[in-house]
């Protein structure tokens, strides 16, 4: 259709409409057909900034960085196209999902260093525009830097402040959900660490907001991951096989 239009105004001649007799009308032709051109990119964009949004919200809802329908290069581009336009137009709890998925994205793909300056920034940012959300997401990301640095002690005490943050807060949609991803994170965390003990604890309340909450089907399969790890760490392959 852009294209279409472009040809058509360019191809345009007055010799060809000898039935338009005023300049200025032919002029007028030509504006509107610009200006048509100008809205059909505008929509374009519009629906594939949607479109990336809407794709970053599944990963988000998901508790994951990337999948082989969604390559991590791409959500890393992503994130980057969609942030500027969250940021002015103040939809700053969308905006700090986003950012919290990419710092994830950077630390996956490698770039430790660049997530734990982004998670910074984030947090800097956050502070700045008074986003509670903004804040408890920075400290999740922050424990994550630390968890693919493999410094784990510091990774379960972050989980654990932020933790005691979320649970504390009143009024704050979707606020189970966050909770299972942080019970997810410090379970995972603390099994790695060979602490199946305090990791049953956490792991525990995971399940009984799980089978409180039958909203969170995205994350189920993760769940049932970290039950399994934990029975394999304290030998009982049995029930790690259900």
């Amino acid at each position: 259709m852009l294209l279409f239009l472009l040809f058509f105004y360019f191809c345009i001649k007055e010799t060809t409409f000898t039935y338009l007799k005023s300049l200025l009308f032919v002029k007028f032709i030509r504006i509107l057909l610009l200006i048509m051109g100008v809205l059909y990119v505008d929509l374009i964009y519009a629906d594939t900034h949607e479109i990336k949004l809407a794709r970053l919200r599944k990963l988000f809802d998901m508790n994951i960085t990337n999948t082989m329908e969604f390559p991590l290069d791409s959500v890393i581009n992503w994130c980057n196209d969609v942030s500027p336009v969250l940021l002015d137009s103040k939809e700053y709890d969308r905006y700090f999902e986003v950012q919290f998925l990419l710092v994830n994205a950077y630390c996956t793909r490698g770039d430790i260093s660049l997530g734990a300056d982004l998670v910074n920034c984030m947090l800097e940012e956050a502070i700045k525009f008074d986003s509670q959300m903004g804040i408890k997401l920075s400290g999740i990301g922050i424990a994550d830097t630390y968890t693919y640095s493999n410094m784990l002690s510091e990774a379960i005490a972050s989980y654990k402040d932020v933790l005691g943050k979320f649970e504390i807060q009143q009024s704050l949609p979707e606020k189970s959900k966050y909770i299972s991803i942080i019970l997810l994170r410090l379970s995972q965390t603390l099994i790695r660490e060979d602490n199946p003990v305090e990791a049953y604890i956490y792991l525990r309340k995971l399940n009984t907001l799980f089978s409180e909450d039958k909203d969170q089907a995205s994350l189920y399969p993760f769940v049932l991951l970290c039950n399994a790890s934990y029975y394999l760490k304290t030998d009982q392959p049995d029930k790690a096989k259900k």
